[in-house]
């Protein structure tokens, strides 16, 4: 099966899916180029930057305070002196409304300052807090294991040892560490790594949780925060490379943070610092505001000077001031400070808040799928059309990978699918350019000679592919032929003859064709015509009936042109009175190319061709000029139900067929036979009524009616109620008998 509908998918389509194919695995070869990695970095950003308007509030639980401009007005050149951070950590401990749940310095204090007593002062200090102080340290591979204050071969405990949990030496060993100043730690202070290595444009986006450095694995500032706030012990914390870091929380349940192969988490960041340009930023104290305020309180004793809200708050310290060295671009901000990666990543922690990446194979393959939909959809529509709603499409796509990340945190591949759909759908559009050329090109080839120009346009226009060498299709066949014709050769001249028939067939041809029908040929003052071949018409039976009444309308005032011009031309009176007879018949026939190798027509054949050629012969035997099969009346009427005006006529068996067709006549478009005063609707209406009553038998009741019929008719010479008065008169003195299924048989063509 798969390889059948291969064989019978167009050249065209399988050059479409071969380049799309093609598309795909290109796509994800250059998808690793750092030119592409850095542009899809740009999409991602400009799509975390659209959610920043969109985005919820950072977790209350969470403060910053900055070393903002303001702090370094207050207190001069940063680095401050040390006395500053451990007066603040003292005045933060004294009162439960000020005390720190969990406090974290994104500040280094690796190396001691010139005078020891400063630092002895700040261990000092540390030793007597009665809240969690975590501190900075910083990998550094030349160091050779885990270094403070230069000594080496420093003990710390470790999460794990890779000895016992061998699942932990997935992780790249950094080799060395710079720890804070001893006096720190032996006085009880906790560090945690600041690791964030960024992107190639500078960017952090992923920032790893834990660290190994040699046999140890140890925790970074964000997770060494999270467990002191928690107060979960070490053992509770293990690895799943690639998959999750599990902190097992007792009763509180267990959180598992997503990270890759080497313990990185995936930063969904939502939040810049608040400031004064930014209010709906993550809570913000400046440093200085935070250390005067408490100074008026503790120091000046002021007792009613406000209080910071810290109190039981993760409170982490960092820089903000944008002269300062820890600044540099973020998703958000091109100048942000670094400090915001670890408080994004307590805060994605802290709510469960955590991005989804998906990977770029399937995404990839469905875009370009959702591309080669996209083609075939808009296969038969213009070039400007499918420019328009390609680039609507593309657009969309963009929308749809932003909404993703707004209401569900995912994070779609878009540079490389969004740059595939482009490209494929570019070739497509270059593809279509040339096929609808060409195309235009066989259609123009295959029948400028036989088909009128303005079917030939309308066939160029729709894009559809003439088919040839006889199908069968549905269509509706047209007959005419001009009633007494071989009498019109006997009294005109022949150039009157030509101007006649010049004038004639080209009124009847251009409303054929101003119906969409197809001109078939002549033959001497017949027309024949096909409808629903070689292009599709909707509704082509009725066309064709409404085309019929308005050649007949036409005729009417050609009549009339041609009364004006008798004294002048010396019209006869058989051209003034000229009448044509046009039969219908809507079914199944062979349409297609036909004749010899050297000579052919596009042309119908069948017995529904057959059959319309008898309605315009049959037409003659009821006094009707349009004579119509019951096809084409179900047709017209499924349509326009109120456009035509028909009456039933007969059931009759055509010379030469077997089977009974119903006919009627259509005698006129609706706004004609309302011209009437109702006329020829009550003529048509009790006609109807009496030949009800002929099928039954009741010779004298259809009689009464058909007389009365007979005094509405518009055709005094001949007319359908004068035949069927006279059939009547055979029936009375025939009867048919009780078996009479009502059929005509028709003797003559």
């Amino acid at each position: 099966m798969p390889r059948t509908y291969w064989r019978n998918l167009g050249w065209d389509w399988r050059t479409r899916v071969l380049l799309t194919v093609a598309l795909c695995g290109l796509g994800l070869a250059v998808a690793r180029l750092d030119l592409v990695r850095k542009l899809e970095w740009k999409t991602e950003d400009a799509r975390l930057q659209a959610r920043a308007g969109w985005g919820e509030a950072a977790d209350g639980r969470l403060l910053l305070v900055g070393i903002d401009e303001a702090s370094l007005e207050d207190f001069g050149q940063w680095p401050f002196l040390r006395s500053y951070h451990y007066t603040l950590l003292e005045w933060l401990g004294r009162d439960e409304a000020t005390r720190p749940a969990v406090m974290a310095w994104d500040i280094l204090f690796v190396d001691p300052v010139y005078e020891r007593a400063y630092d002895e002062a700040f261990a000092e200090m540390v030793r007597g807090l009665d809240y969690p102080v975590i501190f900075g340290a910083a990998t550094e591979p030349a160091a050779r294991g885990l270094v403070a204050d230069g000594e080496p071969g420093w003990e710390a405990r470790p999460l794990a040892r890779i000895s016992e949990r061998p699942e932990w030496g997935a992780l790249p060993d950094q080799e060395g560490g710079k720890l804070p100043i001893p006096g720190l730690l032996r006085a009880g202070g906790r560090f945690g790594f600041l690791d964030a290595e960024a992107d190639a444009d500078g960017v952090v986006r992923r920032l790893p949780l834990v660290v190994r450095v040699g046999d140890g694995v140890y925790p970074t500032l964000v997770l060494r925060t999270l467990l002191e706030y928690w107060k979960i012990e070490y053992d509770d914390v293990s690895l799943e490379p690639g998959r999750a870091l599990v902190v097992r929380r007792g009763e509180a349940g267990t959180v598992r943070v997503p990270v890759d192969a080497e313990g990185r988490l995936r930063l969904n960041y939502r939040h810049e610092h608040g400031s004064k340009d930014n209010p709906q930023g993550l809570a913000t104290l400046g440093f200085s505001r935070v250390y005067l305020g408490l100074q008026a309180r503790h120091l000046e004793e002021i007792a009613d000077a406000p209080l910071p809200p810290t109190g039981g708050r993760i409170v982490v310290v960092g820089q903000v001031a944008s002269g300062l060295t820890d600044i540099g671009p973020s998703p958000l901000e091109r100048k942000s400070a670094k400090v915001m990666v670890h408080l994004n990543a307590l805060d994605n922690i802290l709510k469960g808040d955590f991005r989804r990446d998906l990977p770029l194979t399937p995404v990839l393959a469905g875009v370009l799928l959702l591309g080669l939909a996209v083609g075939w959809v808009l296969e038969r529509r213009k070039i400007v059309f499918f420019v328009v709603a390609v680039g609507a499409a593309a657009v969309a796509l963009a929308i749809g990978a932003t909404g993703l990340l707004i209401g569900w945190s995912v994070m779609m591949p878009l540079a490389v699918p969004l740059a595939a759909f482009l490209a494929q759908q570019g070739a497509f559009a270059t593809l279509k350019v040339r096929e609808e050329q060409a195309k235009r090109d066989r259609i123009r080839g295959m029948f400028a000679t036989y088909v009128a120009p303005a079917l030939v346009d309308k066939m160029v226009q729709s894009g559809e592919e003439p088919r040839l060498g006889g199908v069968v299709e549905e269509i509706t066949a047209y007959f005419s032929d001009i009633e007494s014709f071989s009498s019109f050769s006997e009294q005109l001249p022949p150039e009157l003859l030509v101007e006649l028939m010049n004038e004639y067939l080209s009124a009847c041809t251009d409303i054929v064709q101003a119906e969409g029908g197809t001109l078939d040929k002549y033959i001497g003052d017949a027309v024949v015509a096909m409808y629903g071949a070689p292009l599709t018409l909707p509704n082509h039976g009725h066309r064709a009936v409404v085309a019929a009444l308005r050649v007949h309308r036409r005729c009417a005032e050609l009549r009339a042109k041609w009364r004006a011009e008798q004294a002048q031309k010396g019209w006869p009176d058989i051209v003034t009175n000229l009448q044509t007879r046009i039969g219908l018949n809507l079914g199944k026939a062979v349409v297609g190319n036909m004749g010899s190798h050297t000579r052919f027509n596009y042309t119908m054949m069948g017995d529904t061709v057959n059959l319309a050629a008898r309605m315009e012969s049959g037409a003659k035997s009821y006094g009707v000029y349009t004579l119509v099969t019951e096809s084409v009346v179900e047709a017209s009427r499924r349509a326009e139900p109120d456009v035509v005006l028909f009456r039933p006529l007969d059931r009759i068996v055509v010379k030469g067929r077997t089977r009974p067709v119903a006919v009627f006549e259509a005698m006129a478009l609706g706004r004609d036979a309302a011209a009437g005063n109702g006329r020829m609707e009550e003529c048509a209406q009790v006609f109807a009524e009496g030949l009800a009553r002929y099928y039954a038998q009741d010779w004298a009741g259809a009689k009464a009616k058909l007389r009365r019929s007979l005094e509405l008719e518009s055709h005094p010479v001949n007319n359908p109620s004068k035949v069927m008065l006279a059939r009547i008169e055979l029936m009375e003195a025939k009867p048919p008998g009780k078996e009479w299924d009502g059929v005509w048989r028709m003797t003559t063509k």
